[in-house]
């Protein structure tokens, strides 16, 4: 299938570009594998694939469901723990529209397009002052009465 012919590092760098936010690097990768003569289409059920195998990784009960060796399965754990669980929520509704509009499009190629720019600014919506590594202070304590 798509994965094996791709390779799965193409996604495992897709989605760090994703998480950086990085849509020129997104899009100049997606450009090369077309030109690598893989289908838009694939792509998109394959990096939404991706996605969903991270968000299996996520937890350690849904870790049974993530269907790749073992040398896999400890890469899969690394990059979940880097990216956002909403990230991937959201990214693999986006990428379902995506993948429900594309045989009807009459431009594949930016409907593919766009869906990455909105991935890459799911990340970037949030404040970027407010670093996920540091502790939330949005959540005051309630005033004491």
């Amino acid at each position: 299938g798509w994965y094996h012919q791709l390779g799965v590092s193409k996604s495992f760098s897709l989605t760090d570009n994703i998480v950086k936010g990085d849509v020129p690097a997104v899009l100049v990768e997606y450009n090369s594998i077309l030109q690598q003569g893989f289908d838009g289409h694939l792509f998109v059920a394959g990096l939404a694939r991706h996605f969903r195998d991270l968000l299996v990784s996520q937890d350690p009960r849904t870790l049974p469901l993530l269907e790749v060796g073992e040398d896999l399965t400890a890469r899969y754990g690394d990059q979940a723990q880097r990216v956002d669980r909403e990230l991937l929520i959201r990214g693999l509704d986006r990428l379902a529209q995506c993948d429900s509009q594309y045989k009807a499009s009459k431009e594949p190629r930016l409907l593919v397009e766009l869906a990455l720019v909105q991935l890459c600014r799911i990340n970037a919506a949030e404040d970027p002052s407010a670093q996920k590594k540091s502790p939330d202070v949005s959540i005051a304590a309630p005033a004491a009465p």
